[in-house]
């Protein structure tokens, strides 16, 4: 499964400009709209949980049977999972994620890709870490969380469906969670389908 280490540790980056330091340790007990979207991963026996925080999902999951692996940059997050949960959790980046091509069935990116300095590459990992016919489920939430320090940027949901298509995933269904006070609070089910040609305009 694991073929090479991080890169790079991003501690010692020259040009350092986000890391973990800067984001936020994650341990919900209860996620917003997550469990009316699992059962589009029913098919899926192994899913991977990018930005998995302290592992609660995995965990889940894992009791339903699921082979799971969960990713975090937060070695706290590693830590903490082994000691709740009794899990090993893989400190790893989710821009340059240390798997074989086609391993999973299945991705989670749960409030995690807003955490991401370059969304199209993590978007672009996980298609590659997923098999032809997999599934993803991922949630981005409201542009009301846009000034949230943790959150580098909250997209949309036409440049959410832009980068879908730029990097190869297939949107099968957009689930619109908006309210008043929470416009383009969105749930993207999503296919990894070989046979995918997105359309564009120009």
């Amino acid at each position: 499964m694991l073929i090479r280490g991080v890169k790079k540790d991003m501690n010692k980056n020259k040009h350092f400009y986000w890391g973990p330091e800067r984001d936020e340790y994650s341990d919900r007990q209860t996620v917003l709209y997550l469990f009316d979207h699992l059962p589009w991963l029913d098919e899926c026996q192994k899913i991977i949980d990018l930005g998995c925080g302290v592992g609660n999902l995995v965990k889940k999951l894992i009791d339903r049977g699921k082979e799971v692996v969960g990713v975090t940059y937060q070695k706290s997050e590693v830590q903490a999972g082994k000691k709740k949960h009794g899990i090993d959790l893989i400190l790893a980046d989710m821009h340059d994620l240390p798997f074989n091509d086609s391993y999973f069935d299945g991705m989670v990116m749960w409030d995690s890709l807003e955490h991401c300095t370059a969304p199209y590459i993590a978007l672009c990992e996980a298609r590659r870490v997923v098999r032809p016919g997999g599934r993803g489920l991922i949630f981005m939430p409201g542009q009301d969380w846009q000034d949230c320090r943790y959150h580098l940027i909250v997209l949309t949901q036409k440049q959410m469906v832009h980068l879908l298509k730029q990097s190869g995933w297939k949107l099968e269904r957009l689930a619109d969670k908006s309210t008043k006070t929470k416009p383009e609070m969105t749930v993207y089910e999503v296919v990894n389908d070989p046979n995918y040609k997105p359309g564009f305009k120009k």
